[in-house]
């Protein structure tokens, strides 16, 4: 994926509700960049944030939320565990938390 898709994509979900535009969205990813985040981390993590924010489900592959929280998949399993989170499992390896992470 790359960055105008990500934010493509951010715009179409939550662009109204979180009144931004692309131009703002930009100048987030470009700082999450240099801050050495990937553009799929930043996506999953805007995903994330504003989802719980806006009361929207997003649904995260262990890969996904493993990779957002640079975590391996079964050291985010046992993070969450030992916090007391324990993820809603909706198919295979696709878990959802439907409190956020």
């Amino acid at each position: 994926m790359d960055k105008d898709t990500a934010i493509n994509n951010i715009l179409r979900n939550y662009g109204e509700m979180a009144a931004v535009d692309y131009k703002q969205l930009e100048k987030m990813f470009d700082n999450g960049l240099k801050r050495g985040l990937s553009v799929k981390q930043m996506y999953d993590g805007m995903r994330l944030v504003y989802g719980v924010v806006f009361g929207q489900p997003e649904i995260f592959s262990v890969k996904e939320a493993s990779e957002m929280l640079e975590l391996s998949e079964s050291g985010l399993l046992e993070e969450l565990q030992a916090q007391g989170i324990e993820p809603g499992r909706v198919r295979g390896s696709i878990y959802y938390f439907p409190d956020g992470l």
